[in-house]
Parts: C-alpha cells; structure tokens; sequence
C-alpha cells in the first residue's frame, strides 16, 4: 500500500475513500489512545475517545476543512473529546474531582489558545493579498523557498521578502495579545 501524504490523504477521505481513512485510522489511532489514556487514565475509555474522533471525521468530513498536517488536528480533536468527557464526568471521589479540575484548566488554556488562534487568523488576513499568499504557501504547505517562487513565478528574493513582511504584520498585530499574556504570567507567579 502506497503511503499518502496529509493533503492527499485528507481529499481522499474527503472524496469517501474509504481505503484512505483505513489508512489515516492505521497512522493515528493507536497515538491518540496513548494520548486520551493521559487524559482519562482509563484505556477502554481513551479508545473509545479515539474512536468517536474517527467516527465525527468520517461523519463531517464533507464539511471539515483541516488546513496543515493531519496529526496535530487528530491530537487536539482527541484531547478536546477527552475534556468534554471529563466535564460531563458526574463523579465525587477526590481522585475524580482533582482530574476534573485539572480538566477545567486545560479548558481554560484551550480558550487561551484559541483567543491566540483567533488573532494569529485575523492578523494574517490582514495581510496585503500577495503576503498573505506566500505566507500560508510556506506555513500551511510547507512549501521550500524556491518551490513557492517557481509556482508564483518570482524569485526566491521576492518570496524571503514577502515572508520578512508577513512576520513583521503578524507580530506587531499579536504584540498587545502578547503583552497581555506576558503581564497575567508575571502576575500569576507573584500571586
């Protein structure tokens, strides 16, 4: 069996090509046990997390649009199953209430982290048409330098410069985010 990489493999899954998920779910799915086992610390309970991520990809894979690299998303999807267990988990033991705490905070830094996502897209939306184009050809495709100059048909200089500006737009767009969080994590170490 060919092994095919992310992109190919995600229009396969989303054309219904069922030899294409086998294939992602071969990958993937015993790291995302491993990884849900952190989690709820229970393995019959991580495969069944691992697989309800499988099945809700299978289900909506018309509708998903995952950008980048498979693995990461299959993680988060994998952990976010995981919280929404663990929130929904009606127990009282003091082991239980402490998981669920724990649980609570990594909601917490999801919201963090999706406030920072958040900004990271609409900084890079704000950015002029050809920057923006050159920057997710090198961050979302992991495109080589000299690959995204043969496609847009510049040269190599020309895409280093467009990079150069893409991070300089993006950082001083996330510097007051970044400020912020600098200023809550000194406070929290004081407190």
């Amino acid at each position: 069996m060919l092994i095919m990489n992310d992109r190919e493999l995600w229009s396969a899954i989303q054309a219904g090509k069922e030899h294409a998920f086998r294939e992602l779910f071969y990958l993937y799915f015993s790291e995302m046990v491993h990884w849900a086992h952190q989690f709820v610390q229970d393995e019959g309970i991580a495969k069944d997390m691992a697989q309800d991520v499988f099945v809700k990809l299978w289900d909506q894979r018309v509708r998903l649009n995952v950008r980048g690299k498979l693995r990461p998303y299959l993680l988060q999807s994998t952990r976010n199953n995981c919280l929404n267990f663990l929130k929904k988990k009606k127990t009282t033991t003091l082991d239980d209430d402490l998981r669920l705490s724990d649980s609570t905070h990594g909601v917490q830094k999801e919201l963090e982290a999706k406030d920072l996502e958040g900004a990271v897209r609409t900084a890079i939306d704000s950015l002029p048409d050809a920057c923006r184009t050159v920057y997710l050809m090198r961050s979302t495709e992991e495109l080589p330098l000299k690959e995204i100059a043969k496609v847009l048909n510049i040269s190599p200089k020309t895409v280093e410069n467009q990079l150069t500006k893409a991070r300089k737009i993006i950082m001083a767009h996330l510097k007051p985010l970044l400020t912020l969080l600098i200023l809550i994590f000194i406070y929290f170490l004081k407190s």
